[in-house]
């Protein structure tokens, strides 16, 4: 394996054999002019996934580091583990579902290098839909090319696709919480005082929306930001607009889609500031960007 890769890639991926294979070739295709690794967290997949992860390891064994779990960890576990054994300068995550177009790791990688008050960038992607379309985004960097904080982390939540994310190793290491952790969540601890960017108006990767999605995983990760979102009103009591903001938006869209929405409504009424109507009001324009596949 490569000593000093620049750049760590790690995927997780758990009965994704129709996805994994292009997501592997997309990413150990990369023109780059430093070394990267590739870590993937296979998580006791019951489809042929591991027979095609182990395939990539032993054709490109200096970069390609399989992670094979004998049990079923879980997505949150399977993250947190893979994340921990990179080495990489810069390290990004790709779901096993989705995968990269070329110049990516080039793009993102040069970005941080220029931009030290960058923790996370991001970048512009496709949504590939069950039935084969594939929509741009509806990204309009002009309008946010100077970047996120914390507080507008928790106010959009979804700022960028999970597997569109890179950040820098000194903020590898963040406080696990005694649920499972989403995106979300390592977004808030991992941007610190610094800033959240997009590198610029291309696209460099695609990711499936509604693969897999059950009701049951959907009830899951409802739960799951709520939590966060209270843990985020715990440890940041100044945030509690931005909160509150979040939570009212969730709520409008719940009841638009004639969903249960009482948690989210509880969740509004218990963080409810004066502000985060205005907050709301303010962003709408900005917040649609981020919707794509919602």
């Amino acid at each position: 394996m490569i000593e000093n890769p620049k750049v760590s890639v790690c995927v997780v991926t758990y009965n994704h054999e129709k996805y994994i294979r292009e997501c592997l070739e997309s990413i150990v295709t990369q023109k780059c002019d430093f070394d990267f690794e590739v870590i993937v967290g296979e998580d006791c997949s019951t489809d042929n996934t591991r027979a095609i992860v182990q395939e990539y390891a032993d054709k490109y064994p200096d970069i390609v580091k399989p992670l094979f779990h004998e049990k079923n960890v879980g997505a949150s576990d399977n993250y947190i583990y893979v994340h921990e054994q990179a080495k990489g300068k810069y390290i990004c995550h790709i779901d096993g579902d989705d995968y990269a177009l070329p110049g990516k790791l080039q793009a993102q990688a040069d970005f941080m290098d220029k931009t030290p008050d960058c923790n996370i960038c991001f970048h512009r992607v496709s949504g590939l839909y069950n039935d084969g379309t594939i929509k741009d985004d509806l990204v309009d960097y002009e309008k946010i090319k100077d970047g996120f904080t914390r507080s507008d982390i928790l106010m959009y939540m979804a700022v960028g696709a999970n597997s569109s994310k890179m950040y820098r190793q000194q903020v590898i290491n963040f406080e696990i919480p005694e649920f499972d952790v989403l995106d979300f969540y390592a977004n808030i601890e991992q941007i610190e005082n610094k800033k959240a960017y997009f590198v610029n108006d291309r696209i460099y990767g695609v990711y499936r929306i509604g693969t897999g999605i059950s009701t049951s995983s959907k009830i899951i990760i409802k739960d799951l930001i709520i939590k966060t979102l209270y843990r985020a009103l715990e440890k940041y009591p100044n945030e509690k607009p931005y909160i509150n903001s979040e939570f009212l938006v969730l709520f409008m869209l719940d009841l638009k889609n004639k969903r249960d929405f009482k948690d989210y409504l509880y969740g509004y009424l218990k963080t409810f500031t004066l502000q985060g109507i205005f907050l709301t009001i303010n962003t709408w324009k900005i917040r649609r960007m981020f919707r794509l596949g919602s």
